[in-house]
């Protein structure tokens, strides 16, 4: 995938982001090839704890509604 962004979330998030966030870029640093290419960012959700309930929802509609 060819990614710009990283969106983390969830209702621990919050949590555990300042330890973990570090350990994800890391990580994807060592096992990308798209690093090579262009940097790519590891954010914070904006929906905090609702963000798999927005995500699950918007499959929902994105199957339902799109053009096919």
């Amino acid at each position: 995938l060819d990614v710009d962004d990283i969106v983390m979330g969830g209702p621990y998030w919050n949590l555990v982001a300042d330890i973990l966030k570090p350990e994800i870029i890391s990580m994807l640093e060592k096992t990308t090839v798209m690093h090579q290419v262009h940097r790519f960012k590891v954010d914070s959700a904006v929906y905090g704890a609702d963000v798999a309930a927005v995500g699950a929802a918007s499959s929902v509609l994105y199957y339902e509604l799109a053009p096919r």
